[in-house]
């Protein structure tokens, strides 16, 4: 894992000085106004275009997210094995545990087969946040994701007034699973990585 950054503003000028205080080994989501004055200064060749996506409370189109549930710490080898970006080398399974005690993470179960995942990590009166939203390869296109979504944006929706996550933007699949769900595109953003090898 690494540490996780975002800045935005208006104007790049009072940006540079804030650089500073990036630790070296880090993702820093970046507006994509301020990006191209930017770039330089992150040295990396991995910047990724993003969508950062919202839902307001009374604007979701929920699927009924039977068969999504929270997960515990007993689904924690299962729930380890997933995550291309935040847990990439896999996890250990005692820091799986250890989200799953202190998160809000919901999981879909085929055949006793963990085969989609979702979660909430924050939230305030106004905004809670989605990420982790991952579908096994092969049980894509058959409504698992659509469920932990569903489920993860009811439970954010019950302690927040809006929600919002962030897709790339070259996601084919997972756009039109958003969209359907209600959520619309509210900024575009840069996923830049400084030194920890992850991909979003």
């Amino acid at each position: 894992e690494a540490d996780y950054v975002s800045i935005g503003g208006r104007g790049e000028a009072i940006i540079p000085p804030l650089l500073k205080l990036i630790p070296t080994r880090a993702v820093v989501f970046l507006a994509a106004d301020l990006y191209e004055p930017l770039k330089d200064q992150f040295k990396s060749d991995k910047a990724i275009p993003t969508d950062l996506m919202q839902l307001e409370r009374g604007k979701e189109r929920l699927v009924d997210p039977d068969g999504a549930v929270r997960l515990t710490e007993k689904d924690a080898s299962s729930y380890s094995t997933f995550g291309r970006s935040f847990n990439n080398p896999q996890a250990t399974v005692e820091w799986t545990k250890e989200r799953l005690r202190t998160e809000l993470i919901f999981g879909t179960f085929l055949a006793n087969e963990l085969v989609a995942v979702a979660s909430v990590v924050a939230w305030l009166p106004k905004m809670a946040v989605i990420i982790g939203v991952e579908t096994k390869k092969g049980f894509r296109g058959r409504g698992f994701g659509s469920a932990v979504v569903s489920a993860a944006v009811r439970e954010a929706l019950s302690r927040s007034s809006s929600c919002s996550l962030g897709v790339r933007s070259d996601n084919i699949e997972a756009l039109p699973l958003y969209r359907k769900l209600g959520f619309v595109k509210v900024q575009e953003e840069f996923w830049v990585d400084r030194g920890t090898g992850l991909t979003p």
